[in-house]
């Protein structure tokens, strides 16, 4: 089928911008590696390699891993973001950190001119179709109002080129400046 591109390699390099050129994929599924608590529940030796510091290794990567795909993602184009974490720094976090890195390219801060940006898509529980928690960007599944699902962040992003969507913005740097992660990833 020439409809349906299955890649997989480290997304967070820019291997696949040179392999595949800006602007190719109309939907892109990041399924971020995280720190996974479920299988911290289900597997003591999980558990054993789990540490505080985690959560913020791994919230680098996926942001690198959403900027990734929002260069591969053509205008018009949504990106569905999921990690199976509980972790804010890995969800919601994230999220915020790239609608305000893409306001920063935009503006030439940092050197850049791309004016690619992305903004949330809102979801409805019947869209879910199972149980869940509305999050400041996205939705948590979680097993006990889930039948079992989760835990599963998910997260919807529609790509737009233009001026960055100015609500979107200013509610992520307001909240900003209380994330813990550092701003230089």
């Amino acid at each position: 089928d020439d409809h349906i591109s299955v890649i997989t390699g480290d997304g967070a390099s820019n291997a696949f911008i040179y392999e595949f050129g800006l602007n190719r994929f109309d939907r892109i599924l990041v399924d971020a590696p995280c720190s996974s608590e479920r299988h911290l529940l289900q597997n003591e030796s999980e558990m054993l390699k789990w540490g505080a510091g985690r959560s913020k290794i791994n919230a680098k990567r996926q942001v690198a891993l959403l900027l990734n795909a929002l260069r591969l993602t053509k205008p018009g184009g949504l990106i569905v973001y999921s990690t199976c974490s509980l972790s804010p720094y890995e969800n919601d976090d994230v999220v915020e950190k790239v609608i305000i890195k893409t306001k920063k390219i935009s503006t030439g801060r940092k050197g850049g001119s791309e004016t690619k940006h992305v903004r949330t898509v809102s979801l409805t529980m019947s869209d879910i179709r199972v149980g869940g928690d509305k999050t400041k960007y996205g939705y948590h599944l979680l097993p006990d109002v889930s039948d079992s699902w989760g835990p599963i962040y998910v997260c919807v992003l529609e790509v737009y080129e233009g001026p960055p969507d100015f609500e979107e913005c200013i509610s992520g740097e307001s909240d900003s400046e209380n994330s813990s992660f550092s701003e230089d990833t």
